[in-house]
């Protein structure tokens, strides 16, 4: 046994006296290489120990075997593999997929080529490569909307990332409100952009308007909707808005709160109010001048097209080349009949009219009527109103 220690005792020593000859000057790189070699010498020193403890009774029986023939292999042993000198193979790690998020910026989403989803009757907006646009854009264009309607993210499909929901509005030369949608992005396993699917679009039947979009920590899609977006910038009535709730169910979008339309408006009805018409004193040719004012106000639940009818009298004339806000039509014996522009619901507008005459006679009462007109400038049977002035002059 004391050759065997003796054998032992030389193998470490011989290992340690490696080690320390190895040992570099401190510094960042020889730290970092420091780190690795260590990494590698505990597995070799691992490796020896092992060997060591496989060797022990080998050198052992070696000792007592004197006549120098090999011992026997331990039963199962592979057979020994000859050094050729290569290095030896090390297992490359399997490649794993970088994390991907469905956070697309708005950047991003201009510079990308888009397939969306279709837009509904309008066959003439695009849904394949399509570049979005900010801003104003042309005819024909898709144009990212604005922060307030534009690009919120939410975990839609509950797999731990956030995607992406647009606003997108297709410019067209005619329609008003132009087609929008809402649509869910998201990025594949390469980070390309893709859809997820289309969250909702206006009723087709009605001139419905996305106005705002909201995402909810539950992964629902809240959207306001307005009927009739006012162009003078103003909020519609209540009547005239509603909030829409959608969620993913695994495949697509589906609606899970709120109306799926408005319900059908109630008919304009118009009201009318007149102040007296005054005239002044007569100038060198003898004519007087006055002016009276009307106000029409929309009661009603759908935009109306006024049409205001004054008496015809023999001493009074319109003085048409100022009714600037009211195109006079063909005279009839009823009365001089103007059209003024179309009145939404719920607004009310106040116009001048001015009068001149060649007489003196004596006040007089009149009466002006307000109607609700087609499109060819014909009073219709309901919707409208009047109400009386009084026709005086000043001394």
């Amino acid at each position: 046994m004391a050759d065997h220690d003796e054998l032992l005792h030389g193998d470490f020593a011989a290992y340690r006296s490696a080690l320390i000859a190895a040992v570099e000057p401190a510094g960042p790189a020889a730290v970092r290489s420091t780190v690795r070699r260590r990494r590698r010498m505990a597995v070799a020193a691992t490796g020896a120990l092992a060997l060591a403890l496989v060797a022990a009774p080998v050198v052992g029986y070696a000792a007592l075997n004197r006549d120098g023939s090999s011992p026997p292999l331990p039963a199962g042993s592979a057979d020994p593999v000859p050094n050729t000198g290569a290095p030896t193979p090390t297992a490359t790690p399997s490649a794993t997929a970088s994390p991907t998020t469905g956070r697309i910026d708005r950047a991003d989403l201009l510079t990308a080529r888009l397939d969306l989803p279709a837009w509904g009757p309008d066959g003439s907006c695009p849904t394949e490569g399509v570049r979005l646009v900010d801003g104003e854009g042309d005819v024909g264009d898709v144009r990212l909307e604005n922060a307030t309607r534009g690009v919120r993210y939410i975990d839609v499909d509950g797999d731990g990332t956030a995607e992406t929901i647009a606003v997108l509005e297709c410019l067209t030369r005619d329609l008003v409100p132009p087609p929008q949608q809402v649509v869910a992005f998201d990025r594949d396993a390469t980070g390309r952009i893709v859809t997820i699917g289309q969250v909702a679009h206006p009723n087709t039947d009605q001139p419905e308007w996305f106005r705002s979009l909201e995402v909810r920590p539950d992964g629902s899609v809240r959207i306001e909707v307005w009927l009739n977006p006012p162009s003078d910038g103003s909020s519609p009535t209540s009547a005239n808005r509603q909030s829409r709730t959608y969620r993913w169910d695994g495949q697509r979008f589906v609606q899970t709160g709120g109306p799926s339309s408005f319900p059908e408006p109630a008919p304009a009805k118009l009201t009318i109010t007149a102040t007296d018409l005054v005239y002044g004193p007569p100038d060198e040719n003898g004519m007087r001048r006055g002016t009276m004012t009307v106000t029409i106000t929309n009661t009603g639940g759908s935009e109306g097209q006024p049409i205001v009818t004054f008496p015809s009298r023999d001493s009074d004339e319109p003085e048409h080349t100022e009714w600037s806000d009211c195109r006079p039509l063909t005279a009839k014996p009823d009365g001089y009949r103007c059209l003024v522009e179309p009145l939404a619901p719920g607004k009310r507008k106040t116009y001048t009219f001015p009068f001149f005459t060649p007489t003196d006679a004596p006040p007089a009462t009149a009466t002006v009527r307000v109607d609700l007109a087609d499109a060819d400038g014909s009073a219709l049977p309901s919707g409208g109103d009047q109400t009386t002035y009084l026709i005086k002059r000043s001394t």
